[in-house]
């Protein structure tokens, strides 16, 4: 059924798999031979050669039985010889070539692969014996051109004098519970010192307390009435521009680290721009590393192996996945956006996060379970607190573990970074929990920091007493000489320090029966004072001079400053452009895994 030269190919196949993996690791770095990532690409290789092959293997054994005539016995040489590309070929896909252009690449392989059989079967038809030999080595020749192309991509030079630039975003994360913004029990070193070395912004607001939301309104700098993304699981508009879709143009590579499903790309759209969306959230999610794999086969698997679908990971799997993509050579610079999930709720941080008396998942689960229904002692809100602070504080030290990655890929040097929080997270402070309920600072103020970790960032003209999410995009895309696109609502913050008031809301979500849903909310906030409109008509007025936690509503004793605010709320309200009427397709998987983060009840 086969000859020798197959058998000869097949074990050159393996030897070279094996020779190109290994000479790939040691060129980037050899500590990293000590990783289990190595290990996890080498199985990948081979497993891909193995399929490679056994279809190369059955196809050649289906034309030798078939009633070809003897010519077609070059078939099975051909795809012996095609077979020592194919790691090499797996390598260039898997390593180097963007998504964006996965398509045709994989179409040239299809027609590259199938060279030999056409080629059997034209001799066939034309009684020729060199027509079979001409095409099966024209496959082969097409499919070493695009195996070595693929593999100069990766050895040029990196592209000088251009900035990396790298976004976090922290999820469900309090301005008020990070060590650089005062809080005594942080545990948060490395947040703590780009803070230090770069600009932390003290008052930043998000414009509304939902993740989705919060972040298409970063990646556009538009509000979320433009966006179109009102509430989790609504998809960004399609003629909306993203910021990776700026960064992509201009020749970055891209890629995204994604933690939970509420900014999966089937739930959001947020995926456009980037050359590589890893959003991979269900547990166990180590079947999706591999392409062989498909996501729905991982995710059965996953829930086959797990008892929940919780529909997020946590900080070490983002950092793992992100720190595989850094080893990765490329000539580009790169625009990274990792999401970090782990302060949302449940709080259930890893043992050595927390003290001794609050670890292990049964205790944990059983503190959130009490917090939730407003069961337990008094000691029941110093736990919980504790509990999400081990949160953020594992958090961190994952952000830590991604900044020495970078340091070992000697990148750091040439890495902006833009910290930012999608939104805060309510302890029972205006008598709520969670968030997504109010507009009161618990819930809508956040961390936003700025660093250059090379130590070149430009000096702000004067530190702006207020920022919102509306200014990540313009500031990023200023500092990487880009340009800021006119319809974007936000500034560039070493460009432009006017105050400038925030327009914030709060859309209730009629999946989510909750006692703290109290319908649509407005608020207009500028550094000095606040106004919170609710859809009845009635308002709260907070002086934030004298009243920094909102706790003392003077909207009856400043009557004449409550209508002065309200107008100006209007005047910012006419001014956003509506998006058409936003739609919302909720798949059954995804309505689970909502369900388990507590946004549908």
């Amino acid at each position: 059924m086969f000859n020798r030269r197959f058998l000869q190919a097949a074990i050159t196949a393996a030897i070279l798999g094996a020779a190109v993996e290994a000479s790939w690791q040691l060129a980037r770095n050899l500590p990293v031979l000590r990783e289990p990532a190595w290990l996890t690409a080498v199985a990948d290789a081979l497993v891909a050669w193995a399929i490679t092959f056994a279809l190369f293997w059955l196809y050649a054994a289906l034309l030798r039985r078939s009633r070809l005539p003897r010519d077609a016995e070059a078939v099975p040489n051909a795809a012996a010889y095609a077979a020592v590309s194919a790691p090499l070929l797996w390598y260039a896909i898997y390593r180097a070539i963007p998504a964006a252009r996965l398509s045709w690449v994989v179409a040239l392989v299809v027609g590259a692969s199938a060279a030999p059989f056409i080629g059997a079967a034209l001799a066939s038809i034309l009684r020729r014996r060199n027509v079979a030999n001409a095409t099966a080595a024209a496959g082969a020749l097409l499919l070493l051109v695009l195996t070595a192309s693929a593999l100069l991509e990766q050895t040029r030079p990196a592209e000088p004098g251009r900035a990396n630039f790298l976004l976090i975003t922290l999820d469900t994360t309090r301005a008020d519970r990070l060590g650089c913004y005062g809080y005594p029990k942080a545990r948060t070193a490395n947040l703590d010192r780009l803070a230090a070395q770069g600009a932390k912004f003290d008052r930043a607001l998000c414009l509304e307390p939902l993740t989705a939301p919060s972040h298409a309104t970063m990646m556009t700098s538009l509000y979320p009435e433009t966006t179109g993304v009102l509430l989790n699981a609504m998809r960004l508009r399609a003629d909306v521009p993203t910021l990776a879709e700026r960064f992509r143009d201009a020749g970055y590579a891209t890629a995204a680290f994604v933690a939970s499903c509420t900014v999966q790309a089937r739930n959001t759209a947020l995926d456009r721009g980037f050359d590589l969306y890893d959003d991979a959230v269900t547990p166990r999610e180590g079947y999706h590393s591999s392409p062989l794999v498909p996501l729905a086969v991982a995710e059965k698997l996953s829930m086959l192996a797990d008892d929940e679908n919780r529909g997020e990971r946590p900080a070490d799997e983002v950092t793992d996945a992100a720190i595989r993509w850094l080893k990765q050579p490329r000539r580009r610079p790169f625009f990274i956006w990792l999401h970090y999930f782990d302060p949302h709720d449940d709080y259930l941080p890893p043992a050595r996060y927390v003290q001794r008396g609050l670890a292990g998942r049964p205790l944990q689960k059983r503190i959130n379970e009490n917090w939730a229904e407003g069961k337990g002692g008094p000691k029941l809100p110093k736990r919980i607190a504790a509990l999400y602070d081990g949160e953020i504080a594992f958090m961190d030290a994952e952000i830590g573990r991604f900044f020495a990655g970078l340091e070992r890929a000697r990148l750091a040097s040439r890495t902006l970074v833009l910290v930012v929080g999608d939104h805060g997270e309510a302890f029972g402070e205006h008598g709520t929990k969670y968030h997504g309920f109010r507009l009161y600072g618990e819930e809508i103020r956040v961390p936003f920091i700025v660093c250059d970790l090379g130590g070149s960032l430009p000096a702000l003209p004067e530190a702006p007493l207020q920022v919102t999410t509306l200014d990540v995009a313009p500031t990023i895309l200023d500092l990487a000489g880009l340009p800021v696109p006119r319809n974007m609502r936000g500034r560039a913050l070493f460009r432009n320090a006017d105050p400038t008031p925030a327009y914030c809301i709060c859309v209730p979500d009629p999946l989510r029966k909750n006692k703290d849903a109290v319908g649509r909310m407005d608020a207009f906030a500028t550094p000095e004072e606040k106004l919170i409109l609710h859809a009845d008509g009635n308002a709260e007025y907070y002086d934030l001079a004298e009243d920094p936690e909102e706790k003392d509503d003077s909207a009856r004793e400043r009557p004449a400053r409550v209508a002065e605010l309200r107008a100006a709320l209007e005047v910012v309200r006419a001014g956003v452009e509506p998006s058409p009427p936003p739609t919302r397709e909720i798949d059954s998987d995804t309505m689970d895994k909502l369900r388990a983060l507590g946004y549908i009840k």
